[in-house]
This record gives structure tokens, sequence and C-alpha cells, in this order.
């Protein structure tokens, strides 16, 4: 782990003092697994942030240290600095999860792959009549899938767009991203980078916003 690496944990459950705990480490961000709807997401992220925002309290000097702040520089950032990441992992998160993402607050949601599995018989027993009305769903929507090149996330990819949305997959190997661009065809455009290189992420976050300009201009 080297400068300018952000540690995140992923907490066991979405309780007060579990998330406090992690924060207190000095984490820079928290996954927060089994989250089934919006409200769920909102109540969490209450718990990431100081008053009069939320009702995280104040312990120890530590958090502060490890952003390399004071502890008033701390409190008075952490509101808009803390990383808050929702795990779904369920038929009802999924169900719930364009208002899951609209929470203010909400900067990543994370796909627990071997949890969704199971949603699998569901989803290919939709009838066709619902197909067809999720295929506008997600229009006017940009959906953004790290390791989108392959395996469950080329297929999140996939479904995201018959359902109307325009993705962005952001993966390593060029060959692979390739590949499934020719799939997904034309609502789709790749980046190739490292989640792990801040310098990568910056031009994902360049190409996300050119294109929303064009789209909106």
């Amino acid at each position: 782990i080297g400068p300018g690496s952000l540690p995140i944990i992923r907490i066991r459950g979405p309780a007060h003092d579990i998330i406090k705990r992690a924060l207190d480490t000095g984490a820079h961000g928290i996954m927060i697994p089994q989250i089934n709807t919006a409200e769920e997401a909102g109540t969490n992220r209450r718990l990431f942030q100081v008053p009069a925002v939320g009702v995280r309290g104040r312990g120890s000097a530590f958090p502060a240290v490890g952003h390399g702040l004071t502890t008033p520089e701390y409190m008075k950032s952490s509101n808009e600095t803390i990383i808050t990441m929702i795990q779904i992992e369920t038929r009802a998160g999924v169900e719930n999860v364009e208002a899951i993402c609209a929470v203010q607050g909400v900067d990543l949601v994370f796909i627990g792959p071997n949890d969704l599995a199971q949603v699998s018989i569901f989803l290919a027993s939709v009838q066709p009549q619902q197909k067809m009305h999720n295929m506008t769903r997600l229009n006017g929507k940009t959906v953004v899938i790290t390791g989108g090149a392959t395996g469950i996330g080329r297929a999140a990819a996939k479904r995201f767009i018959e359902e109307g949305a325009f993705v962005f997959i952001f993966g390593r190997r060029q060959e692979a991203l390739d590949a499934a661009l020719a799939d997904l065809g034309p609502n789709a455009r790749a980046v190739k980078g490292s989640v792990s290189d801040l310098a990568d992420l910056d031009r994902l976050h360049a190409a996300v916003r050119a294109l929303l300009a064009a789209l909106y201009r």
C-alpha cells in the first residue's frame, strides 16, 4: 500500500456501533452489506455523519490522523469526504436500486455476485410483458461498472443496456474490454485502467463527464 491509497472497510453489518468503530480506525470509506431500500441506505449514511446532519459521535483523534488532518479539520470535512459504499445482494435491493442510488451521500453501489446469483431464478422467470416494461426503466441513466469486461460485470452491463442505460466499463485488460464492447454494442464505452490508480480514476471521471456534457448540452 503506497501513498494516496484509500483504506476501505467492508463491515459485517449495518449497525451504529460497527460503523463507528470502523470510522474510528481512520477508514476513508465504508462498505455496508445487505442494504435493500433507500430508507436503509439513508439511515446508514447518517451514521457516518457528524451533527447536525448525522448522529456520529466524536471519539479519539486517530481518524483525523488517518486523514492527515487536525481533529477540528476532520470534523468539519468528514461529512463530505467519507466514501459511502452500498452493497446490494438481494432481490429487494435489485428492485430498489434506482432509489438507493438516488440517496444523497451514496457514492458507490457494489453488486454482491454470490448472493445475487441466487436471484437468477427470479430474473429468468420474469414475464415477457414485465421485460418489455423494464426495457425503458433506465432511459437517460449512465452507469459505470468496474470489472465490466468479463463475468458478472459484463452480464450486468448487458442488462443495464437492455433497460435503456448507457454503460461505461472499466478494466485493466484492453483485449477483454474490446471483446466486451463488440458484444455490448453502441451504448457502451470502455476505459482502460485500475481502480487502485487515482490517475486512471480521474480519466474515467473525465470520460463520463465529457459524455454527459455532449448528451445534455
